[in-house]
């Protein structure tokens, strides 16, 4: 297997520090220098097990530690639509994220959102919902998307009969 410089830079930089700091009786940081050599060796390893913990940390919906207690849940979204939203609307929000749902609406407002790579993995998943197209043969090679009629149907009925009605007259 072939290592970067970078990571021998970074395995030895570990190594000498661990070293120094067992030699002057600095238990802590030579812990963590350790632990830090051992991250640098098993690096793959070390990235996908980070990769699974943050996937699994952006799906919790519980947590608890000693008395504080959170919980985030889809209820919200439910909440605003009412009990009259009809069966389609909910059927689609089940499958969304509060991101998307930000990510529709700036679509809307924008009307012609830019791609950017920050955004593509949100839009690809806004595509598979069949609320957004493109204007190129891709999405990766896209430079812009904007709503379908189902994504314009979700934002109407997102925004209600209150805010729709933006810059009427008073």
């Amino acid at each position: 297997m072939k290592r970067r410089p970078k990571d021998i830079l970074a395995f030895l930089l570990s190594g000498v520090l661990c070293g120094y700091a067992t030699w002057r009786n600095l238990q802590f940081v030579a812990i963590v220098a350790f632990v830090g050599a051992l991250c640098v060796v098993y690096k793959p390893t070390v990235v996908r097990a980070a990769e699974i913990a943050l996937d699994l940390l952006g799906r919790i919906t519980q947590a608890k530690y000693a008395d504080l207690e959170f919980h985030v849940g889809r209820d919200a979204i439910g909440g605003v639509l009412g009990a009259d939203a009809p069966a389609w609307m909910r059927a689609v929000l089940s499958s969304m994220t509060s991101n998307h749902v930000g990510l529709v609406l700036a679509v809307h407002k924008s009307g012609d959102l830019k791609v950017t790579g920050g955004l593509l993995k949100g839009l690809r998943e806004l595509r598979s919902l069949g609320l957004i197209e493109h204007d190129g043969p891709t999405l990766g090679g896209a430079n812009q998307v904007h709503l379908t009629a189902l994504g314009e149907d979700v934002v109407s009925h997102l925004r209600g009969p209150s805010m729709s009605t933006q810059g009427g007259s008073t």
